[in-house]
């Protein structure tokens, strides 16, 4: 080839590649743990959801009993509608669990008792406590608010992102009852595939750890997850089953009169 034609084309591939090197990320330049938990959160809330939970109690002594749920989410923009009802057995059938998250803004939840036959407005400061006999609390139940905790990258092991969470004065007034919280991430999903928690006095206390990661929809979603209370010895383990993603829901079903007319 003529040189006066062959060094214009070896200029034009240095200045594209200049140019893929200029548009592409800095090697340095790392994800905060922010950015992971933001990633984190939007794989957790799709526009909606449908999924059916065997909840698996189990005791100290290694008994265990079980109850049947049925799942439904939907994501308004930045709020997000969580309604679990419970199919079985008999003494917790038609018990309806109803929550609004919004970020920057205080949960609303409502549990409904059918032997009652209403609902009752759950307050922020039973946001640590039990959600029906499980070692889940009402605040385990929600998606992750990332304004409400600080974020720190604090190791890479086994190929899983350790990122610490600090609470925010928001997160000690909404009364979550963690004073530290640690995630490991696969960053690629973006999934938790474990969770440790420690109290405000820096106690281990609880271990969520989920199996099984798949793709459902444009979602990653585990197959299990079970939650283990290391100051008490027992645990409660989620199955899921028939989870499908973009059903289009219905809005009023995310609502109190729902909830409580068992729809």
């Amino acid at each position: 080839m003529n040189d006066q034609f062959n060094i214009p084309i070896k200029l034009a591939f240095v200045l594209v590649a200049l140019v893929l090197l200029m548009c592409s990320p800095s090697r340095g330049e790392k994800m905060t743990g922010r950015d992971i938990m933001v990633r984190v959160r939007a794989n957790q809330t799709p526009a909606d959801e449908v999924s059916k939970i065997t909840m698996t109690l189990t005791r100290d002594d290694g008994k265990s009993r079980e109850r049947e749920l049925e799942l439904k989410t939907r994501r308004e923009g930045e709020i997000t509608w969580i309604l679990l009802r419970f199919a079985g057995p008999a003494n917790v059938r038609g018990t309806g669990f109803l929550s609004r998250s919004e970020p920057g803004t205080d949960d609303q939840r409502w549990l409904y008792l059918p032997a009652i036959r209403r609902s009752r407005r759950i307050p922020s400061s039973d946001n640590d406590k039990p959600f029906v006999g499980s070692e889940f609390t009402y605040e385990d139940l929600d998606v992750i608010d990332v304004d409400a905790w600080n974020y720190m990258v604090k190791d890479t092991i086994d190929g899983r992102v350790l990122v610490e969470a600090t609470p925010t004065p928001k997160a000690v007034s909404d009364g979550t009852g963690y004073g530290r919280i640690l995630y490991y991430v696969d960053v690629e999903r973006p999934i938790v595939l474990r969770t440790e928690y420690f109290d405000e006095r820096g106690r281990h206390i609880k271990v969520l750890e989920s199996q099984d990661p798949r793709m459902v929809g444009s979602v990653w979603r585990f197959s299990s997850m079970r939650m283990s209370d290391l100051t008490n010895g027992r645990a409660t383990t989620l199955e899921f089953s028939d989870i499908r993603v973009g059903t289009g829901l219905a809005p009023d079903l995310f609502s109190v009169r729902s909830l409580e007319r068992g729809m």
